[in-house]
């Protein structure tokens, strides 16, 4: 090598150094502040480090102002602890050396190390896929699973719902034929019949409802329609059951809103849902408040009853499949919980969201929020 191609490969080799080589370069007066950083160390900091202070970076209990000078005399290299930028320890093995008033730093990381880091990362790489690959068989098999449930469902359901029938039909026939000719406690057995009857068609009748939506077949026939009517035809369809215990409706309608663009069958289900729950929870001559709000842009439905209220921890899973609702109605019966899970999907269909306010002693009040696409903007009047 010529003595005139040193000074060119010393400069290059600093060069390297000081923008691509992985070594950590610091330069530092006798105070410990850096004066100078290579871009990797920087890097490795995630901040700029010129003008910091090196207590700043290193793990370090407690800064010494001599700590430089003993680095500077150790025989092997000692061992510094850097913070890194996602706040995670890095170790470095580093050389010091002394230069008049200024500190030169070197550090880097053992390659046994770094080896060793590879070697778990492959192999945690390789369970990971291996975990992958597993939870998509698993996944497809539940997913197979869901069909096969969602048919036997939907199977069982249909089949049941004929001999259902029959046993309605009979007992109005009896007890419309029959009423002058049977004791008050035989007919009080024949409406008992019918009664179970009924609660068995409704049953049925969500167990189709939820095999429908979970196979992906809720199909919405979206038109303009009057949200007081909507409430009207749902109360209606339970009237009779309400007039029973003496309770009683109060409705307020947004004066602001008028027409509103849903699938009416589909609300109208999830209302009578919502007005059903509150009966069956409702104390005797208790009133149900249903509201329609325009807030905000959005339309906010309310069902409110003055119940026995539901705790917090029930709450959490009151609108999740088969979860019932573990309160007293006023027959003793357990909710099989299908019509808020039925009502939450129809309603999140609908782009809305179902929600719950209750405390124990307080009542409950369930609703549903449809988006600002539901309003029949043409339609909306309000006041100047």
């Amino acid at each position: 090598m010529k003595p005139d191609e040193v000074p060119n490969l010393q400069a290059r080799s600093l060069l390297y150094i000081l923008s691509y080589a992985q070594v950590f370069l610091l330069v530092l007066d006798k105070t410990g502040t850096i004066m100078f950083a290579n871009r990797y160390a920087s890097h490795l900091a995630g901040v700029e480090l010129e003008r910091r202070h090196l207590k700043e970076i290193i793990l370090l209990d407690s800064w010494q102002d001599t700590i430089l000078d003993t680095w500077t005399s150790r025989e092997t290299p000692p061992l510094m602890n850097i913070r890194m930028k996602n706040d995670l320890p890095r170790t470095l093995y580093i050389t010091v050396y002394r230069e008049d008033s200024l500190y030169l730093l070197f550090g880097h990381m053992d390659s046994e190390e770094l080896q060793y880091v590879s070697k778990e990362i492959i192999e945690l790489n390789k369970e990971l896929n291996s975990k992958s690959r597993e939870l998509n068989i698993r996944n497809a098999e539940l997913s197979r699973l869901n069909a096969l449930k969602n048919q036997f469902l939907g199977m069982a359901a249909h089949d049941l719902r004929n001999p259902v029938g029959i046993i309605l039909n009979y007992a109005d026939f009896l007890i419309e034929d029959l009423a002058g000719e049977l004791s008050s406690e035989h007919l009080n057995f024949l409406n008992n019949i019918r009664s179970a009857a009924e609660d068995m068609k409704q049953v049925i009748n969500d167990f189709l409802d939820v095999s429908i939506i979970e196979s992906g077949h809720l199909t919405l026939t979206i038109t303009e329609t009057d949200p007081r009517d909507l409430i009207e035809d749902s109360i209606g369809k339970v009237i009779h059951t309400a007039e029973r215990y003496g309770i009683t409706f109060h409705t307020t309608i947004d004066p602001t809103l008028s027409n509103i663009i849903v699938d009416q069958h589909k609300i109208k289900q999830v209302l009578i849902n919502l007005i059903k729950n509150a009966i069956e929870y409702s104390p005797k001559g208790g009133v149900i408040r249903i509201s329609v709000t325009l807030i905000h842009d959005e339309i906010q439905v309310m069902v409110k009853d003055e119940g026995a209220g539901i705790s917090t921890e029930r709450q959490e899973v009151l609108f999740q499949d088969f979860s019932g609702t573990k309160s007293t109605k006023k027959d003793g019966e357990r909710s099989v919980g299908l019509g808020l899970v039925i009502s939450r999907k129809i309603v999140e269909a609908h782009r809305g969201r179902m929600y719950l306010e209750s405390e124990p002693g307080t009542g409950s009040t369930f609703g549903f929020i449809l988006p600002a696409s539901a309003i029949a903007t043409s339609l909306l009047t309000k006041d100047p």
